[in-house]
């Protein structure tokens, strides 16, 4: 064995230990969440026991920093700004990885560029609800009540592009009936206006509608999942109510910047996984709407990112929806 080969040999030895080292001892220091939505909501109540559950299995803080605005498009950028080292992390919805770079003529960032995927969290249950001053108890009666009253019935949303606004073009399209959007800054003042019969309905998170849902405030007429959801078994699906093709829910996850280490993605990931093993975790996000996903991979979550974009860009296509 020569001498050159010796030094290569030795140095390789040195760099695999390292590496181990820097694999085994991540993390070293608090991590960040940054969470786009206010503080109080549901997604920020998940955010916050999820932090707390993942560090206590990673022996670490992980530190809650909400950075709502902008359909999420800042807290996306500081994650972006921040170093790629593992300790800044992102939580998301499809509104982020999807949406924002289909109906934004022009934003600053690329979700398949500028994120590496960390796992899935789980999904949050889509309501439509309506107000009860209106006089149907179904769906097939919104629909039949809509084509009776062209131009009279005003839905909400969380503006042009958001999950709420898409939806219920969805259901418009479907159902052929001529509606009127009107904008809302925030989910209570929809469900405010909704009560007092400002508006008609609205798809909403079935979490924070189910309040008033109860008491009678407003009336629910269809979860948009697939399957109904286990906190309200007895609302029916739009699939169940004459649109098969309606599966939408808010899809939530983690990612961190691109350029991430892997063994900080994979340590993340693990924690992650082990977090939404335990049933008394899962049992308590079901409480909030919640359903939270089986653990995979963090390509798993990556090709359901994926396959939204595709399924959200043909319907973006249809109607020609953009923001300038």
């Amino acid at each position: 064995m020569n001498k050159v080969y010796r030094i290569q040999v030795f140095i390789g030895i040195i760099l695999a230990t390292c590496f181990s080292f820097a694999a085994a001892a991540y993390p070293e220091r608090p991590i960040r969440m940054i969470v786009p939505y206010p503080a109080g909501g549901i997604a920020d109540n998940v955010a916050r026991r999820l932090a707390q559950e993942m560090g206590a299995s990673l022996k670490q803080t992980i530190i809650i920093e909400n950075k709502p605005g902008a359909d999420g498009i800042i807290a996306v950028n500081s994650l972006k700004s921040s170093s790629a080292d593992g300790y800044t992390i992102l939580m998301v919805s499809e509104a982020l990885t999807s949406l924002n770079g289909l109906v934004y003529k022009k934003i600053s960032y690329d979700t398949f560029k500028d994120m590496v995927p960390i796992g899935k969290i789980g999904n949050v249950a889509i309501v439509l609800s309506i107000s009860p001053s209106l006089p149907v108890d179904d769906v097939s009666g919104l629909v039949s009540y809509a084509k009776k009253n062209p131009g009279k019935l005003n839905y909400a949303s969380l503006g042009k592009g958001s999950i709420s606004h898409l939806a219920a073009e969805m259901l418009k399209a479907e159902a052929g009936i001529d509606v009127v959007h009107v904008p809302y800054a925030g989910g209570s003042a929809i469900q405010l206006a909704k009560m007092k019969g400002d508006i008609q309905y609205s798809f909403g998170v079935l979490g924070s509608d189910m309040e008033y849902i109860k008491n009678g405030r407003l009336k629910a007429l269809a979860v948009a999942s697939a399957r109904r959801s286990s906190l309200a078994p007895s609302i029916p699906t739009l699939a169940e109510s004459g649109f098969p093709d309606f599966d939408l829910s808010s899809t939530i996850g983690l990612v961190a910047r691109t350029g991430t280490p892997q063994a900080a993605i994979d340590r993340l990931n693990a924690s992650l996984n082990l977090v939404l093993k335990d049933r008394n975790f899962v049992n308590r996000l079901s409480g909030l709407g919640f359903e939270a996903a089986p653990p995979a991979s963090p390509q798993v979550y990556w090709d359901e990112v994926t396959m939204q974009y595709s399924v959200w860009g043909k319907f973006v296509k249809r109607f020609g929806f953009k923001i300038e």
